[in-house]
């Protein structure tokens, strides 16, 4: 049993953390089987063991069944793992001999006590969009207890969280107060044929049987269903039915009606979705027996210790290759980077030991237990210069790691050349066995053969760990080059990261890095912001990276501090007079060869709260060009499991020379920010400073006047928030200030390829739209796309209508500012046709004419009979005038309008068609250039077009601010959604690029469109000239 333990978690634990990208989030499911192993974690704090872990094994006995049964015999579990605390064996009646985990595995269910915001529901955080794994899946305990539902009704809805969390699809029901998804629709979306009525917005293969609420206001109407009914699907909308057993199919799926399901998935049904996953592509479970009925499965329990420190071998190539001989300085920094981390970072009970290889491997130090004692001994146990020998051997390392730990499994960092590996992907998997491996490849350079690479990656996803990489940094001294402090740099946060990464599923909270920075001056005058997320009762240590101790450090202006050797070159002093808020840091050198480098390293408070980054791709490996799978970063921010809602988050970008502040969004605009209120923060991140190859991201986090923190913090049952709609409803819930202020460096990310000049990106699709009926008129509202994904301002909105024969045809008349992206954006116009339902949709189209993907569809009924509150202006009086008086005025009101016209060229020549054939600086703000804008010469990489430019394809009306109709309808909706405030005043504006122009602040559109015909070869030519004209 316990060799089968370990066997699953090399690669189980491997997989659910290679499902992410940095930070353990799912991206892939490649060689993940939870079907054969799924891992169920048990928190602490847990009173009646027996009952729950019993509870627990029935309920996912039934969950097996359904999942079998709506899988069509394809999926099942067929074994179960639950790691329980170690604290906990004993009153859960576990065995003396069940064993310990080393590393504590991904798990794939959560148990722990009620939501702080859910209840005693169960509950799937879900941040990416359509087909895209979740993040977590939490069960509490009074669900598992919970003796008034059967077991079977139970297993549902563990299987309507797992479709959610696994496939990445959503709920198919409304919510009452979403203005997005509501708990009703109109008959007619179902049923085109027929005329009036409202249903209940479930999806559902058959009529249900009940009655609306009352007081009922459609579409804001609460069904209430009765206990017998004949529909079969689906189990993403009517879980807690009895005869509900499938999910919702291409014959029964209602793709109009307003669903969380249909806004992400266009309009697909669940199924849809699931026949294009890898789980259904597989052979069945149970080959060979058809008739396995679930209840058959194994229950495997192991422990583990939150409180364990992680066990790490540090396994190091040391060939000729890493020599000094091949680069002046490459062992001697190596070796001073392990006494760095030894010395400095690693935590005291974690196990150490030290392995160098080449073609066979050679221990230096055996697994040893960390203390004040064994540091140094750790810290010198490398030779003072590598082997001779040129020949490596990556599986006779791993495979030694393995048989010295006895299958025990734990960490290996492996410090290798990726330019000499010799072996193949499977054979370093299988020689790993147990183990999580993180790769640091170096050196690397550009000329490392990809299928190295590759090797690596796969190594990496397989076993838990990810690669990551240090670049072949030198300068140049006497005439000879020598490897750079940047190597130390780099791989010293690695090493810090790895650790951090390793200890997520403990109790322990390693230290932090707050801040990384180049110092290339003599003396240096720098800022140091600490935060509310820094214990100030520990020591801050401030490391210079530098070729000879610093002559004096000062910090607030203090007496001088005195500086420690922790190597040759890299020394720490440790302020005592920082406080939280800015610091001012002035140190002096006394020589310098190559530019200075500082990290600062702290110990993080204990305050319950929690800031995690990860992103939809690999860190290591990241693609800003791809406008068909953009990168999108996510950051959670919770405390004690409670989300911080309306902070402003950000995510600096740091490169070489440029740094940019990328803000999330938590409002639930669906791309990619799927749910509003529920702490997560999302954002495209779309081109990177500087066409950097290697970028630091920093996260910071600031309470506003509208920040709080939301859910109880108790158990409360029968209490929570029913999930999860456009955004969370939760107006009953608790609800704490936040003013805390958190800044610290969440990791590395190496950029592959950027878009460059090129503007690749359309305009976002938006997934929040919705309308409603008002004053005889139609009011669209919906979170604004961008130029770039949600970057920047779009171009143009256009509005869609279709009736019962599903033609789309452009509105006319459509009346709408252009608002930043991320905002809210309104659009009003009269309906085509009053007194019959309509469907919409929304385009936006981009500064070079590319067009988003279709909106979700919104439906809405315009009464004939209303009458407008606002009345037409009256036609205005019929004075008389004399004919001489007609004639002179008719004559200087020609000469007027020749004068005008010829004005008017004059100054369109030279404000626009002059300006836009002279580079612009390029702004974050508003895309990648635009090469159509500058037919004179193209623009180098750093122009962008500016919104001057894009004023010549726009028809521009006088400014005027959104009726008051509009204002009136959605001052309800603002609130209640929670609307992010207007960017911060160091952010680009609109106003920048229009020459502090008063009257150019705001466009208001009121144009008439012809629908394009996007086949038209000329009408593309025709587009493209009006541009250059």
């Amino acid at each position: 049993m316990v060799m089968m333990w370990w066997w699953w978690c090399c690669t189980s634990v491997a997989l659910a953390y290679f499902l992410v990208g940095v930070n353990g989030r799912m991206t892939s499911v490649e060689d993940d089987d939870p079907y054969s192993n799924l891992v169920v974690k048990v928190g602490l704090e847990l009173e009646d063991c027996n009952i729950v872990l019993t509870n627990t094994m029935e309920i996912l006995q039934k969950a097996s069944e359904a999942l079998q049964n709506a899988s069509h015999g394809l999926l099942a579990f067929s074994g179960v793992t639950v790691v329980v605390p170690k604290l906990l064996a004993t009153s859960c009646g576990l065995p003396t001999e069940v064993p310990e985990v080393v590393k504590m595995p991904e798990a794939h269910l959560i148990l722990a006590n009620d939501h702080p915001v859910f209840g005693d529901q169960p509950w799937t955080l879900q941040s990416q969009g359509c087909g895209r794994a979740g993040d977590l899946l939490y069960m509490p305990y009074t669900f598992l207890r919970n003796s008034s539902s059967s077991f079977a009704l139970r297993g549902n809805r563990v299987i309507h969280e797992w479709a959610k969390f696994r496939w990445g699809v959503f709920e198919e029901y409304g919510l009452k107060g979403d203005p997005v998804f509501p708990p009703a629709y109109s008959r007619i979306a179902a049923y085109p044929s027929t005329t009036g009525g409202w249903l209940p917005n479930f999806c559902a293969n058959a009529d249900l049987n009940g009655r609306f609420k009352e007081p009922c206001h459609p579409p804001d109407c609460s069904f209430e269903l009765e206990r017998e009914q004949s529909a079969t699907s689906s189990l993403l909308a009517l879980p807690n039915l009895v005869s509900v057993t499938d999910f919702c199919d291409a014959d029964s799926h209602q793709f109009l009606t307003p669903t969380k399901q249909n806004a992400q998935c266009r309009g697909r049904s669940v199924m849809e979705i699931l026949k294009n996953h890898l789980d259904f592509q597989r052979s069945p479970v149970i080959p060979g027996d058809p008739t396995w009925s679930g209840d058959a499965f194994d229950m495997t329990y192991v422990t583990y210790n939150p409180e364990a420190a992680g066990t790490y071998v540090l396994l190091m190539e040391a060939t000729s290759f890493m020599s000094n001989n091949k680069c002046i300085e490459r062992w001697d920094l190596l070796r001073a980077t392990v006494k760095q981390w030894v010395m400095e970072d690693i935590l005291t009970n974690s196990n150490l030991g030290i392995v160098t290889f080449t073609s066979t491997p050679s221990l230096r130090q055996p697994l040893t237990t960390v203390s004040t004692v064994s540091r140094p001994t750790l810290a010198d146990a490398l030779p003072f210069s590598p082997s001779s020998s040129s020949s490596q051997n990556v599986v006779n390392a791993l495979n030694y790691v393995k048989n010295y730990l006895l299958l025990q499994g734990g960490t290996i960092i492996l410090l290798v050349n990726p330019a000499s590996l010799s072996s193949s992907a499977e054979a370093m998997v299988t020689a790993a066995g147990p183990c999580a491996v993180w790769p640091i490849l170096f050196p690397f350079t550009s000329s490392v053969n990809q299928v190295n690479i590759n090797s690596f990656r796969t190594l990496a996803s397989r076993t838990g760990g990810q690669v990551l990489k240090v670049n072949d940094e030198t300068y140049s001294f006497d005439s000879t080059r020598r490897q750079s402090l940047r190597v130390q740099q780099d791989l010293t946060q690695h090493l810090r990261r790895i650790q951090v990464e390793t200890l997520k599923q403990t109790s322990l909270i390693p230290k932090i890095q707050i801040k990384k920075e180049k110092l290339d001056c003599d003396p240096c005058n720098f800022t140091l912001y600490v935060g509310d997320n820094v214990d100030l009762t520990q020591p801050v240590a401030l490391f210079f990276y530098t070729h000879q101790e610093p002559a004096y450090v000062v910090a607030n202006n203090d007496v001088p501090l005195i500086t420690y050797s922790v190597t040759d070159k890299v020394f720490t002093v440790s302020p005592r007079n920082l406080k939280v808020g800015n610091n001012n840091i002035y140190v002096g050198f006394t020589v310098k060869l190559e530019p200075h480098l500082v990290d600062v390293v702290a110990t993080k408070a204990d305050d319950g709260l929690q800031v995690e980054l990860w992103s939809s791709h690999d860190f290591s490996f990241l693609h800003l060009d791809k406008p068909d799978d953009p990168v999108s970063l996510y950051v959670r921010v919770s405390k004690s499991e409670r989300p911080v809602v309306g902070a402003e988050v950000t995510v600096g970008i740091q490169g070489e020379v440029s740094t940019f502040d990328l803000r999330l969004k938590d409002n639930g605009g669906g791309s990619p920010d799927v749910t509003g209120g529920d702490g997560v923060y999302s954002r495209y991140w779309v081109f990177a400073p500087g066409n950097v190859d290697a970028c630091t991201l920093m996260i910071k986090v600031r309470g506003t006047s509208s920040s709080e923190v939301v859910g109880y913090t108790t158990s409360t049952p029968n209490t929570g928030v029913v999930c999860c709609g456009s955004s969370i409803r939760g107006d009953h819930l608790p609800r704490e200030i936040f003013t805390s202020n958190i800044q610290y460096l969440a990791t590395q990310a190496v950029v592959l390829s950027e878009a460059g000049q090129l503007d690749v990106f359309p305009p976002a699709r938006v997934t929040d739209l919705y309308c409603v009926p008002y004053d005889g008129k139609v009011i669209l509202s919906f979170t604004a796309p961008g130029d770039d994904l949600d970057y920047g301002y779009a171009l143009e909105y256009w509005v869609l209508w279709a009736h019962q024969s599903r033609e789309w045809k452009v509105v006319q008349n459509t009346t709408y500012s252009v608002v930043e992206g991320g905002s809210v954006a309104v659009v009003e116009f009269a309906p085509p046709i009053c007194d019959r339902q309509l469907y919409y949709l929304v385009r936006a189209r981009d500064t070079l004419l590319q067009e988003s993907a279709d909106s979700n569809v919104a439906a809405v009924t315009v009464s004939c009979d209303v009458v407008p509150s606002h009345p037409p202006p009256t036609e205005p009086p019929d004075f008389p005038c004399s004919r001489v008086g007609a004639i002179w005025g008719a004559f200087f009101g020609g000469l007027a309008a020749g004068l005008i016209i010829v004005a008017s060229g004059y100054f369109f020549y030279f404000k626009y068609y002059k300006r836009s054939t002279t580079p612009k600086p390029r702004s974050p703000q508003f895309g990648h250039t635009n090469v159509t804008f500058s037919p004179g010469s193209p623009p180098d990489s750093s122009s962008a077009h500016s919104l001057a430019d894009i004023k010549i394809i726009r028809k521009v009306d006088e400014p005027r601010t959104t009726t008051p109709v509009a204002i009136t309808a959605f001052n309800r909706v603002r609130s209640e959604r929670q609307l992010p405030v207007p960017p911060p005043s160091s952010d680009a504006t609109p106003e920048d690029y229009y020459e502090n122009s008063a009257d150019d602040d705001e466009f208001t559109f009121e144009g008439e469109y012809e629908e394009p015909n996007v086949t038209d070869e000329s009408l593309q030519k025709s587009e493209a000239l009006y541009i250059n004209a």
